[in-house]
């Protein structure tokens, strides 16, 4: 009878169950491998719950020749009340040698810091061998000593649990033989145990026993009956049964596994050729909880016999705890002739969204801070880069997740010099950019005063939707800093999108421009409102419209870098080719419906700065272009017009009859008036009456009719700007009608004013159909008439 060390065992149980702490947990055991199989070992303990209160999570260190590993945030799916033991098994270890010196420590209990480090760490040497079977199916032989009833055996995988167990026996020096199917490839612990202490010894009235383990004849594990007194344990390493043709597996779930941060991931698996043929094609079957998500088909691979591969698979989207299911079919096409080792599973609970902040410091990193917001601008994690000058540094973040995945990050600098010659960005758990700027901000990022309205932060929302900036020659758009105003910045499609948006941003500025289109392509001509400024870096990123109609429920998707050049040809003059519109030494009567033409320049059009259909604000410019007429005598007359042609009846400083000018155009695009670059052309008005009744006549002409111009022309991205001149003091009344060529009212509109000029923008989106349409302008007793070309 051997009692004393079953009661040692229950005494120490019932002292550590002696909760003196709420939230204290004890290692008791470690029951993983001793020794690397393939190079890893899949850490397993047995953890006690010393405290008082129930322990429902634990957060468990791993290190490795005191070097931190990894932390794994434990979540019982049976919590554990005091006293009561768990045995979780930790996340991988790779890399591990023989000779290794692995530790754990258990850090909290229910998120709260384990309150007694008694029982807290425990080191484990990996210096154990195991044996190497040919095969994945094994015996196990037991010859029984004088004492078979306290002959026990048993295999353990590398988490502990038990696949296969002998005993105890009944009949002395009997040999008794059980077939165990293992799992290929895998590493396992053959223990053998005798209850009385003494092994299998020999008596007088018997012979001593024997444990072997054997694989496809060849003894792999023997274990003489002196080996060992109370228990012996030695490593067993399964191999692959040859007879398999065709047989492919899936060893492990690498990832997810336990607590993941992301509703969105791509699972991770091994994936590993068991048959003698090269496995070249296999499908790979994903469940959630049983339930089918898709089948992918891995092709290429070229796996020979008993390698093995990681294999990343397609994204899921899946929140909360779950059960994960990877299993192979038809390997190389053809049935698996050992469908037992196909499927490999997991445990995860996933939640939250993870965010990466990446900052390039300058020389004084401790004055850079950052804060994370949720949906509702409410701080939800705050940082700093690493203290170290001039350095890049990652910071990960776990978010809460949200219904729409909407968040906003806003960048700090308490000296307020941004990050002098330095950068940040967010990530997301891919190393896809989110957003990204460079340092040249004041006291924080975005400004205070944003060139966009609304710009208080930069919003982002996780996960990145499937669209992005193309970035595949010849139409890559990422990296590319001059493209030209009828560039097309093109972006992925995405499977049921019918339209997609852009937005291009200058973060620090707190400015940013969208543009729709049905197509997967714009322009910066595009954005004839607000558009963006020439010869600045923008961050671009897409949106495709899959759910309801509308961008609303849609998500960003990664984004990079690009701009327009700002050093184009942007120059005009008097058109000189034969035609209609020759103006370049023309000659040309005064008055009337006698005008000239320049020629038109790409991107010359009024630049409303802020999008607000006016152009009085600052920075904004009514006129696209700019006339210069100089004469004899020192004479200079400089006019201003939105498009290229130019009436020749203006009142005052009239050209006079019978004269001859120079005339220089300039023309502004983006904002910037780019310079008379265009050469000089003469223009003589033919002789007629005086100047004095050539006023008359002009002043008479310009109050009967006055000017209604629309641009651009033709009209782009279902948007033409208005305007008309000469209308008078008194408040009234102005209706603008659209017609097509069928005469059909398509648009009607209505405007109140006292004055001149009105300028408006008319939104023709729901038009549709191109082709020319007339515009008729009523104010009062006057009518304005004009057409444009919708394409």
């Amino acid at each position: 009878m051997r009692v004393p060390h079953t009661l040692f065992v229950a005494l120490l149980l019932s002292v550590n169950a002696s909760a003196q702490f709420a939230y204290d947990a004890g290692i008791v055991d470690y029951v993983g491998l001793k020794y690397p199989c393939d190079g890893a070992v899949v850490p397993t303990l047995r953890i006690q719950n010393q405290g008082t209160n129930t322990m429902s999570t634990c957060v468990v260190e791993t290190w490795k020749n005191g070097l931190f590993d990894n932390s794994f945030n434990w979540n019982l799916a049976v919590p554990a009340p005091t006293g009561a033991t768990r045995q979780p098994a930790l996340p991988v270890i790779n890399g591990v040698n023989d000779g290794d010196l692995l530790e754990f420590r258990i850090i909290s209990v229910n998120t709260v810091t384990d309150q007694d480090a008694t029982d807290n760490f425990r080191t484990e040497t990996i210096n154990g061998t195991s044996e190497l079977s040919p095969s994945y199916e094994v015996k196990v032989q037991v010859f029984t000593d004088g004492d078979p009833q306290e002959t026990t055996w048993t295999i353990v995988d590398a988490t502990g649990l038990v696949v296969a167990s002998g005993g105890p026996y009944a009949t002395i020096n009997a040999l008794e033989e059980e077939t165990v199917m293992l799992s290929p490839s895998a590493c396992y612990d053959f223990k053998l145990a005798d209850s009385g202490g003494d092994g299998m010894d020999q008596r007088s009235s018997s012979l001593p026993g024997y444990a072997k383990v054997v694989g496809l004849g060849t003894e792999v594990i023997a274990v003489a009956g002196n080996d060992f007194s109370a228990s012996y344990t030695e490593g067993l390493h399964a191999g692959d049964d040859p007879w398999a043709v065709n047989d492919a597996a899936i060893n492990v779930v690498s990832f997810p596994v336990g607590t993941v941060c992301d509703v969105q991931f791509q699972p991770v698996v091994q994936l590993t050729n068991l048959g003698s043929a090269t496995l070249n094609n296999v499908q790979v079957v994903v469940s959630i909880d049983n339930v089918e998500q898709y089948t992918t088909t891995l092709s290429g691979l070229a796996l020979a016999a008993s390698g093995s591969t990681s294999v990343t698979l397609p994204p899921l989207t899946s929140s909360g705890s779950h059960t994960l299911s990877v299993r192979t079919q038809l390997p190389n096409g053809a049935a698996d002739e050992v469908p037992g080792n196909d499927e490999a599973t997991s445990l995860y609970n996933s939640s939250g969204q993870l965010v990466k902040v990446q900052v390039s410091s300058d020389a004084n990193p401790g004055q850079i801070s950052w804060t994370l917001y949720d949906e509702a601008f409410l701080p939800l994690a705050s940082g700093s880069p690493s203290l170290t000058p001039s350095t890049t540094s990652t910071t990960s973040h776990c978010l809460p997740a949200n219904a729409q995945g909407r968040y906003a990050f806003v960048l700090f600098d308490s000296f307020g010099d941004g990050i002098v010659g330095g950068s940040w960005r967010l990530l997301d758990k891919l190393d896809r950019v989110i957003l990204q700027d460079n340092g040249s901000f004041t006291t924080q990022s975005p400004g205070t005063s944003p060139l966009t309205a609304g710009y208080g932060s930069h919003e982002f929302q996780l996960p990145l939707g499937p669209s992005k900036p193309w970035t595949a020659s010849p139409y890559a758009v990422c990296g590319v800093f001059n493209l030209g105003l009828q560039s097309k910045v093109r972006c992925t499609t995405a499977a049921g999108a019918a339209n997609y948006q852009w937005e291009f941003a200058d973060p620090n500025a707190g400015y940013r421009r969208r543009v729709s289109s049905s197509m997967n392509y714009v322009t910066w001509m595009s954005m004839q409102a607000m558009p963006p400024q020439l010869g600045v870096v923008y961050f671009v990123r897409n949106r495709a419209d899959q759910g309801a109609a509308g961008f609303a429920d849609d998500k960003w998707g990664a984004g990079c870098e690009m701009g327009w050049s700002s050093s184009g040809s942007f120059c005009s003059a008097l058109i000189a080719t034969a035609g209609t519109t020759f103006s370049c030494g023309a000659t040309r009567s005064w008055g009337g419906s006698s005008k000239i033409w320049a020629t038109p320049v790409v991107g010359a059009f009024p630049y409303d700065a802020n999008g607000n259909g006016l152009f009085t604000d600052a920075g904004d410019q009514a006129a696209a272009y700019h006339w210069r007429f100089t004469g004899a005598g020192g004479f200079q007359r400089d006019l201003y017009t939105a498009s290229y042609t130019l009436p020749l009846t203006w009142a005052t400083q009239p050209l006079v009859a019978g004269s001859s000018y120079q005339v220089q155009v300039e023309v502004q695009v983006a904002g910037v008036w780019r310079g008379f670059c265009g050469g000089m052309c003469s223009l003589t008005i033919a002789g007629g009456p005086a100047a004095s009744d050539t006023r008359h006549s002009i002043a008479n002409e310009m109050e009967q009719h006055g000017t209604l111009v629309l641009w651009p022309n033709p009209a782009v991205d279902g948007r033409i700007n208005l305007r008309v001149d000469s209308l008078s003091a008194e408040a009234q009344q102005v209706t603008v009608d659209v017609f097509d060529a069928t005469g059909r009212c398509v648009r009607a509109e209505r405007f109140a004013t006292s004055g001149t000029p009105l300028n408006t923008v008319l939104d023709l989106d729901h038009l549709g159909n191109k082709g020319i349409y007339l515009v008729i302008l009523k104010a009062g007793d006057r009518t304005f008439t004009e057409r444009f070309v919708m394409e």
